[in-house]
């Protein structure tokens, strides 16, 4: 994981997908990496980032990410009301703006930041 919480590959940086596949074949796992991936003194993506979303120890404050960089009419109703989070479960709120249409990610700072990004 990267400092700002996505999935980055040392080679790839953070231009990956996650996929899956079903099966009953027996899999060896592969060994999980041991260094960080971020370089150690980099800190681009928190010092990008409009929200300030990014603490420095790496936690992301997803709330307030999407606050910002989401432009949904439904998830700004739902991110308005304060009782929503005591209301709704994260996945829930997240499940219901993703059948929401008009929603769309206006902020990529962090990623255009990264200079794994830049290989």
């Amino acid at each position: 994981m990267s400092k700002c919480g996505l999935l980055v590959h040392p080679k790839f940086g953070m231009r990956i997908a996650l996929g899956g596949v079903v099966t009953t074949a027996p899999l060896t796992a592969t060994e999980k990496m041991k260094d960080e991936v971020c370089p150690p003194e980099c800190s681009d993506c928190l010092s990008i980032c409009p929200a300030n979303a990014i603490a420095k120890a790496g936690k992301v404050n997803h709330n307030l990410c999407m606050r910002y960089s989401l432009a949904s009419p439904l998830m700004e109703h739902l991110l308005g009301d304060p009782s929503a989070k005591e209301k709704y479960s994260f996945e829930t709120i997240m499940n219901l703006v993703g059948v929401d249409d008009h929603g769309s990610y206006t902020c990529s700072k962090c990623l255009k930041a990264c200079p794994l990004n830049d290989a």
